[in-house]
């Protein structure tokens, strides 16, 4: 299931109450909605979040698996309730905030940790037995 970008905009205004289900965005209003788009995944790069991030167009296919869509979609709904002066449902900033945190954790990179050689040598069962 392929959602292009616009329709993530669409749906975030959807989300907020800013569009009726059968309205589609102004040019302006779908302008603005990519732009924050962009710039949310843009940022969450920076929090470990490594959708390999490239500038998206209105009508490129979001570049993401499918279960990404909808914490996309949320999390763009609350960049955008402020920029369009739209008061943001508790329940749309919980499912936001829930589905950020699900894609920090499918992005975790956790390294296996080494220990150095002299510790390893101080640490020694024999150490005890002697």
């Amino acid at each position: 299931m392929s959602k292009t970008a616009l329709e993530a905009v669409r749906a975030a205004m959807l989300e907020l109450g800013i569009l009726q289900t059968q309205e589609e965005p102004s040019a302006d209003e779908a302008s603005d909605g990519l732009d924050l788009l962009n710039g949310m995944l843009g940022a969450w790069e920076l929090d470990g979040i490594r959708l390999a991030h490239v500038g998206l167009a209105l009508d490129d296919t979001l570049p993401y698996p499918s279960n990404h869509y909808m914490p996309v979609v949320y999390n763009l709904a609350v960049e955008m309730a402020t920029q369009f002066g739209v008061d943001l449902r508790p329940d749309t900033a919980s499912k936001a905030s829930n589905g950020y945190r699900n894609l920090q954790n499918y992005y975790l990179d956790l390294q296996p940790m080494s220990v150095d050689d002299a510790l390893n040598a101080y640490y020694a069962p024999n150490r005890y037995f002697s």
